[in-house]
């Protein structure tokens, strides 16, 4: 006969766990095997980020890596992932992991394991289920200039900017309606190109030189590490 437990239909939705002991464990095997590396926590609440699925770390990687190019002899600072506070006592307690971002001008302080203020640019990738939007009103809180969400299958973006106080919708970027979503930050500008099946991110410089760039899907790359074969996710960048 089998028990209650096996016969108990795993939950697809959210769980009410009314066991301290339980939750406890969760986090303690989280941490062990690095699965909290992007939780963040939002005033008091500890909040388990979905994890980044294969395409969104590279997509999330290619930005990094146009940003580092195009920033940094501004003098930005890019990160890929950093926490990010409002607050230096007591940040545990109230802080955010942007999937990119750089300092341009903003003020910022380094606290070690996080930074107090907000970058003038950042990126979130949207994930399944993931509350990206929700972070809207902290990241305008601390400062946060310009914001642009990705999504990485279908590259759908939308560039938003902060106005007094709060994030206001510049742009969107669809297949259908391939809007050019301009950012005044980064002096680039990002739009869906390419089709439904194979759909890119065109990155343009908006000043001269033009550089153009494009962000495909991940491709799962064959490469050999001490004569074995082994598969490494690379971000598929074409720059002209």
């Amino acid at each position: 006969m089998a028990s209650a437990s096996t016969d108990f239909p795993f939950p697809t939705g959210p769980v009410l766990v009314l066991n301290p002991d339980a939750i406890a464990e969760t986090l303690k095997q989280r941490r062990e095997w690095g699965g909290d590396f992007l939780d963040e926590v939002w005033d008091g609440v500890y909040v388990m980020s979905p994890d980044p699925s294969p395409i969104n770390q590279p997509l999330a990687m290619g930005l990094v890596l146009i940003f580092c190019e195009t920033q940094e002899p501004r003098g930005a600072t890019v990160f890929p992932s950093v926490n990010v506070t409002d607050r230096e006592r007591g940040w545990q307690k109230n802080f955010r992991i942007p999937d990119a971002s750089l300092y341009l001008q903003n003020p910022v302080k380094d606290l070690g394991p996080v930074l107090l203020g907000g970058p003038d640019f950042l990126v979130e990738v949207i994930s399944p289920k993931d509350k990206s939007r929700e972070k809207f009103e902290f990241y305008a809180g601390i400062g946060v200039r310009e914001c642009l969400l990705v999504h990485p299958k279908t590259k759908q973006c939308e560039l938003y900017r902060e106005r007094e106080g709060a994030f206001h919708l510049v742009a969107r970027s669809t297949a259908k309606q391939p809007a050019t979503c301009a950012s005044e930050v980064l002096g680039l500008s990002f739009q869906v190109a390419g089709n439904k099946e194979n759909p890119l991110l065109m990155v343009q410089s908006l000043k001269k030189p033009r550089k153009v760039w494009k962000l495909y899907s991940a491709r799962l790359l064959r490469v050999t590490q001490t004569g074995r074969f082994s598969n490494r996710i690379k971000p598929a960048i074409f720059a002209s």
